[in-house]
């Protein structure tokens, strides 16, 4: 929001250095607008990184049950190759 004429207006016969530091008040506050994250960006924000959040949850499960299923498969490999042995000997 650039200055408006009014605002311009009401302060013109201040004091120059009192005029001075409210317009670079103004001036501040546009540039702080400016870069402000509307409102239904930051909503969307939210609710993406919710998403990944309960995203993430679901791997982290899947991911043990993976770690779980693993260890099975190595306990079974271990008794195949006792099997194996034992097979062998005989």
């Amino acid at each position: 929001m650039p200055i408006s004429a009014a605002y311009f207006k009401q302060i013109k016969d201040f004091e120059p250095h009192l005029r001075d530091a409210l317009l670079g008040l103004a001036e501040e506050l546009e540039s702080s607008r400016q870069n402000a994250v509307p409102r239904d960006e930051f909503q969307d924000l939210r609710a993406i990184v919710k998403e990944l959040a309960e995203a993430q949850k679901r791997t982290e499960i899947k991911v043990e049950e993976l770690a779980e299923a693993q260890k099975r498969t190595e306990i079974k490999v271990e008794e195949l190759a006792e099997a194996q042995k034992r097979t062998e000997i005989k």
